[in-house]
């Protein structure tokens, strides 16, 4: 049996409870991003946005940083040791510390803001099958968890 006072006070309550504490915001907003901002290819494997607002995206065809208006690509240049060691992007990463890691089909890739370059780093002491970055994490202490295609990776940057 119901207290009829009690569903009574509650239903007058309720009817005091601005309507806009029972929805969601309205404030959220989407954008399309496409080749004709600079996005390298319409497949993206991976986004991370950084400490200073940039977006990340890793592509099939490189790494894409969105600015809010355009895209610049990095991509691999077998000329340039401190380029993308690969083109396609299979992972993006933030850590905790602010770096950019990627993992790409052959290698892992730390980006370094001031220089704008990668450093590479190569694990096929593993297995050929090891270079290929699935997916990064962090734990507690900063250690870099990778998944490759052949296994997991503890990596100690």
């Amino acid at each position: 049996m119901y207290n009829r006072p009690l569903v009574f006070l509650f239903l007058f309550l309720i009817g005091w409870v601005p309507k806009e504490a029972f929805t969601q915001s309205s404030d959220i907003s989407f954008q399309h991003l496409s080749p004709e901002q600079g996005l390298p290819i319409h497949y993206a494997t991976g986004i991370v946005q950084d400490t200073s607002g940039f977006i990340w995206i890793g592509t099939m065809a490189g790494l894409a940083r969105y600015d809010g208006v355009r895209c610049k690509v990095y991509d691999h240049d077998r000329q340039d040791p401190y380029s993308l060691s690969d083109i396609l992007v299979r992972s993006v990463f933030l850590s905790k510390n602010g770096t950019l890691w990627v993992g790409t089909q052959h290698g892992f890739n730390r980006f370094d803001f001031k220089t704008q370059r990668f450093e590479r780093f190569h694990f096929t002491k593993y297995s050929e099958r090891s270079d290929y970055i699935r997916c990064i994490e962090e734990d507690s202490r900063g250690k870099l968890w990778l998944g490759s295609a052949n296994g997991l990776i503890i990596f100690d940057p």
